[in-house]
């Protein structure tokens, strides 16, 4: 006989929706630069891109315009959102007093099981870039994120962690666009991948001797050596801003 109680207790999830698995497909023609910053998303195509009726489609395009990473523009359509460089350095500063909080409380979290999973997916970061799969190196970087959010345990927190982290991730592929045919594009990027998988090594560290202080130190030190590498790609991209595209 079933036990209720064990049924009770367990982690049911529920289907995905249409809209969510669109949503998704979206994000990743978005994270993976098929979708550049400035661009027009095109329901049409993108359902057919996805496999999708424009339905979910036009429904994923509404939540990712209330998430900030699309942008519509009334008589023009939905655009893939541009940032301006005093609103990341804005986000910088925010993700940075966050650090403060996520780290500490990463760090006294009950339990080891997010050490263990942090740990596996930092050794397949480092795999991902000695391969220069750089796709999957991001995909990896937002599961490391999801973790320690996670173990952070405060829901509110974390989306507002995850939604800087991936504005400031978009803002970056603008500019890596931009910089696609310039030849030091792969040196900046090697290097910015090793500074980040240096401290996030760091960071697990501090996670597993349950150092709070330090571990959010570290976390607010990462934001700022990131806001310093996202600078240097601005100018290697000659900062060229492609936001003319939202214009009427």
């Amino acid at each position: 006989m079933t036990d209720i109680t064990s049924l009770s207790n367990s982690k049911l999830e529920r289907p995905e929706t249409l809209t969510s698995l669109a949503q998704k497909r979206l994000e990743q023609l978005i994270f993976n630069g098929a979708l550049v910053p400035g661009e027009k998303v095109k329901e049409a195509v993108i359902a057919s891109q996805i496999g999708f009726s424009r339905g979910p489609v036009r429904e994923a395009c509404s939540a990712l315009v209330g998430e900030g990473l699309l942008v519509s523009i009334p008589q023009r359509g939905v655009f893939v959102r541009t940032f301006t460089n005093s609103e990341i350095s804005d986000l910088y500063d925010i993700r940075g007093h966050l650090g403060l909080m996520v780290g500490k409380l990463a760090a006294e979290t009950k339990g080891h099981d997010h050490i263990s999973e942090l740990s596996t997916l930092l050794k397949r970061m480092k795999a991902s870039v000695e391969e220069d799969e750089e796709t999957s190196y991001f995909r990896l970087t937002i599961r490391f994120n999801d973790s320690f959010l996670t173990a952070a345990g405060n829901s509110e927190l974390t989306k507002i962690y995850r939604r800087i982290t991936r504005s400031i991730r978009l803002y970056r592929m603008e500019h890596l666009h931009l910089a696609r045919k310039a030849a030091e594009r792969n040196h900046w990027l090697k290097a910015s991948f090793q500074a980040s998988i240096n401290q996030r090594e760091q960071f697990l560290n501090a996670l597993k001797k349950r150092d709070g202080n330090l571990a959010g130190a570290l976390l607010r030190r990462h934001a700022e050596d990131s806001r310093q590498r996202t600078q240097e790609l601005v100018a290697r991209s000659g900062d060229v801003s492609i936001e003319k595209h939202l214009k009427p």
